[in-house]
């Protein structure tokens, strides 16, 4: 039985690193024919990506400690659906080609600023409110 001392021990990653999850459990555990799939060995050069396989790693550190099925919730709700986004023929591995090395990233949209008083702003948000300096924890 758990004791009071155990809740205090920090729980240990299985991967120390992004990449290291992607190159030893996603990769090879994640096999499909290349033809109409976008794929980037360059993938950490696309935002999309790390975002979408920080979230999967994220949720593999937190749901493989919990009883059965959670993991096979996981790759439905997590793996299965980034790795569709990130390898449609149309997502953001559209222009690379990982067998012949080729890698090339999409232009970012176009965005026009929208009038300022348009949209309520939080001060206290981290990026677009108030400086560091000026928030409630550094006064």
């Amino acid at each position: 039985m758990p004791t009071d001392d155990d809740a205090q021990e920090p729980v240990r990653l299985r991967f120390a690193s992004l990449p290291l999850f992607v190159e030893s459990y996603v990769l090879p555990n994640w096999r499909h024919p290349t033809n109409g799939i976008a794929w980037c060995g360059r993938w950490w050069e696309h935002a999309e990506a790390i975002t979408r396989l920080s979230a999967c790693w994220e949720a593999f550190e937190v749901m493989r400690r919990e009883p059965a099925p959670a993991l096979s919730v996981w790759w439905r709700d997590h793996l299965d659906v980034h790795m569709a986004a990130l390898t449609r023929e149309s997502g953001p591995f559209k222009q690379c080609d990982a067998e012949r090395g080729m890698h090339r990233q999409q232009p970012i949209w176009s965005n026009v600023q929208p009038p300022a008083g348009l949209f309520p702003v939080d001060d206290d948000a981290e990026i677009g409110g108030r400086p560091a300096a000026q928030t409630k924890e550094t006064r």
